[in-house]
């Protein structure tokens, strides 16, 4: 395909094959204070409460979804 355009296109960074490094397990940590900062972001419930995932699910458990 990249061989039949027009112009040719001889050479491509890109591989449908990945190194070792795309396999690696590594952590990420990503928090939302840049958003909250630039956004103004101000989550309405800014704690879990154990009520509230009582409440939800009990309500998946009536439509037996879990």
């Amino acid at each position: 395909m990249l061989a039949k355009s027009d112009p040719p296109i001889e050479s491509t960074p890109i591989s449908p094959f990945l190194d070792a490094h795309a396999f690696r397990k590594m952590a990420i940590h990503l928090d939302a204070s840049k958003a909250r900062r630039v956004l103004g972001y101000k989550p309405a419930r800014p704690r879990v409460e154990v009520a509230e995932l009582k409440t939800i699910a009990q309500g998946f458990q009536k439509d037996n979804i879990w």
